[in-house]
């Protein structure tokens, strides 16, 4: 997670990508590495891998989904179709 981190600090958000998919492997339990690894993928303009994580992230941790709105890692998206679609709140 911190190597992650650091890696999309300096702006190298493939190496970010691909730190948090080694934790999931090790840790797939972990809502939070979910959630950073749907961040980083919004990051690079990457939706269905990011709604993807970010799915799995409220399986695990329901209460993430009200860290979405004030997310700043989701702006790049923020407008897309597919995006808002899963957002929505179900009828």
């Amino acid at each position: 997670l911190a190597i992650a981190w650091c890696f999309k600090r300096l702006g190298q958000l493939d190496d970010a990508i691909e730190s948090m998919q080694i934790a999931i492997e090790f840790a797939p339990d972990q809502a939070i590495s979910h959630y950073n690894l749907a961040c980083y993928f919004a990051l690079s303009g990457q939706t269905s891998n990011a709604i993807e994580y970010l799915s799995q992230s409220f399986e695990l941790r329901p209460a993430f989904r009200q860290q979405v709105a004030g997310e700043s890692d989701f702006d790049s998206i923020r407008d897309d179709p597919e995006f808002i679609e899963f957002l929505s709140p179900v009828s």
